[in-house]
């Protein structure tokens, strides 16, 4: 097994730690990465042996985010698999809220929105599938439900970790069940011709 060297990571971590205080004052679209090297107090050479690119040491950083859900969410064995996700995404956003806050609090950093919508897509996907595979025809394409849960779940996100960080996850959790997973799922079930 290859030994990864301290000075790597320590040089990867001062980076996404420079991006992510940088993205809170600036905007992501507003930073170079010359910006960032000098917040971290690494040569701008330096940068490029580790990454080609801003976007790409956000990936990295959003990516990190993404996996460690993700193990949260296969360790977890629900009886209520979509009610669980909600219990377990508010926990783990809840116990990193200040990471979030600065890559969510600014909409100029459209690349963590884009990617955080689309892993709630794939997450919801499984469930919202059954109800059209049962030849009910819903009015509502599933594209557009999948895309609906996956925008109104992040808003709800940035609208908590922005204006009242002190509910509880569980909290959260079930306002999220009660206002975007049961409400998208009345409107599936809704019969009208249109």
């Amino acid at each position: 097994m290859k030994k990864t060297d301290r000075r790597v990571v320590r040089t990867k971590r001062m980076l996404r730690e420079a991006l992510l205080d940088l993205v809170t004052e600036k905007g992501f679209n507003a930073i170079s990465i010359r910006d960032i090297t000098e917040r971290a107090d690494v040569a701008y050479a330096t940068f490029f042996r580790h990454y080609e690119s801003k976007e790409a040491l956000l990936a990295e950083q959003i990516e990190m985010l993404i996996k460690e859900f993700e193990e949260m969410a296969h360790i977890s064995a629900p009886d209520s698999p979509v009610e669980a996700e909600g219990i377990l995404l508010f926990k783990h956003i809840g116990s990193k809220k200040v990471l979030y806050r600065k890559l969510l609090s600014n909409h100029n950093c459209q690349p963590v929105v884009n990617r955080l919508k689309e892993v709630i897509s794939s997450h919801t996907r499984p469930y919202l599938e059954p109800f059209y595979d049962q030849g009910k025809q819903p009015v509502i394409p599933l594209e557009i439900a999948i895309n609906h849960i996956a925008a109104s779940t992040l808003e709800l996100v940035i609208w908590w970790i922005g204006h009242n960080p002190s509910l509880p996850p569980e909290q959260m959790a079930n306002i999220y069940r009660l206002l975007v997973i049961d409400t998208t799922l009345n409107a599936i079930a809704y019969k009208d011709a249109y």
